[in-house]
């Protein structure tokens, strides 16, 4: 007896039909076969076989293409949700960089950021309680009377007991802008690119943001006479130092390999004690440094030298004042011309140089008034 032939799973009522059909037409052959009436008969069901079957044969490679359609699009959504979580991992990855764990966004919302001239940020390791305590009590002090709004750029402990503090001293002075970045000195330069990402979002309508650090006594009123007068636009400034090398020694903090920086020396940039930057460049400086590598350690040698030389629209202008680093003292009048003093202050140095310097005389400083001397200007400095 000749083979049925095979049929698609989906059978409806007309496949069941043709089924039946070629059941009949099969028998008939059988007893058919010997007679001329049979040998036609045979002829024309042999016809009507290969018909059906050609289109049996149509139909399975109809359900092997619709089979392999589905497949493909099953595959398909499984590579497009391979992706999309691939790219959730990476924005998380991102966010978990530069989400804040302390907020500070109101500080420059609606229009407040129009009315400050300059917002201070000062970089601090998280449980240097003692020295932001200092700098609240001397130089931030009066830079909230002159309406400078004074923040502290903190990462956070593995410590629980440092981080219950942290919350407890920010519920206080409420000047703590805290990130999900472990406070380490290699972390410094995420903690800054966290800060950029910050400033461009929340305050870049600020016209100028000052960065310095928690061991630097600032001399706020200095920076505000040059400040006062200056419309710049999209530009980095501050102290330069030039042809510096990377420091090749594992043992000092700030040892940078040559797999990280091969180049034999730095490009110009600024010291990190102190620099400033307009607020309208702050998401250039974003975009740009989290393109750049390699992500060097020494975040003022990436911010200031590798990531602002990268930004072609950003300029880089030169402080004309000394930036005094030897010593952190207040022994003398000679010091009352300085920008800044740092930056190894400990908490009583700070305390003590803003004693000195509010009740010195010499020149005729009455109070807070610091640094009498002229005005200086800042010098286009050309890299």
């Amino acid at each position: 007896m000749a083979h049925l032939p095979c049929f698609s799973t989906k059978l409806n009522k007309s496949a069941i039909i043709k089924a039946i059909f070629i059941c009949l037409l099969t028998l008939l052959l059988f007893y058919c076969s010997k007679s001329d009436y049979g040998s036609r008969l045979k002829q024309l069901s042999r016809a009507a076989l290969k018909s059906i079957s050609a289109k049996n044969v149509s139909t399975l490679k109809n359900d092997a293409s619709y089979i392999g359609s589905k497949k493909s699009q099953t595959d398909h959504r499984s590579q497009l949700h391979s992706d999309n979580e691939s790219v959730n991992r990476n924005k998380e990855r991102k966010k978990s960089v530069i989400a804040a764990k302390i907020d500070k966004s109101l500080i420059c919302s609606s229009d407040d950021g129009y009315k400050y001239k300059l917002l201070v940020i000062v970089q601090s390791k998280c449980d240097h309680f003692e020295q932001r305590k200092a700098i609240r009590e001397s130089w931030a002090q009066r830079a909230n009377t002159l309406g400078i709004p004074v923040l502290f750029n903190v990462g956070v402990s593995t410590d629980n007991n440092t981080e219950n503090k942290i919350k407890l001293e920010n519920h206080v002075s409420d000047d703590i802008l805290q990130w999900f970045i472990v406070d380490s000195y290699k972390n410094l330069t995420m903690k800054s690119v966290a800060l950029l990402k910050w400033i461009s979002d929340h305050c870049s309508k600020v016209a100028f943001v000052m960065k310095t650090n928690d061991d630097v006594f600032v001399n706020i009123e200095l920076i505000l006479r040059v400040l006062q007068y200056k419309v710049m636009k999209k530009s980095v400034i501050g102290f330069p130092l030039i042809d510096e090398k990377p420091n090749r020694d594992e043992s000092y903090p700030q040892f940078v390999s040559e797999n990280i920086y091969p180049n034999k020396t730095f490009p110009m940039y600024f010291s990190g004690s102190l620099y400033l930057f307009t607020g309208d460049s702050a998401s250039i400086l974003y975009e740009t440094a989290i393109t750049s590598k390699p992500l060097v350690s020494l975040e003022d040698v990436f911010i200031t030298g590798i990531v602002a030389q990268r930004s072609n629209s950003i300029s880089r202008e030169k402080l004309s004042w000394t930036l005094y680093q030897q010593q952190c003292s207040f022994s003398d009048s000679f010091q009352l011309s300085l920008f800044a003093i740092g930056h190894s202050c400990t908490a009583n140095d700070i305390r003590s140089i803003g004693i000195s310097a509010k009740n010195n005389v010499l020149l005729g400083i009455e109070g807070y008034t610091l640094f009498a001397d002229a005005v200086h200007r800042l010098k286009v400095w050309t890299v």
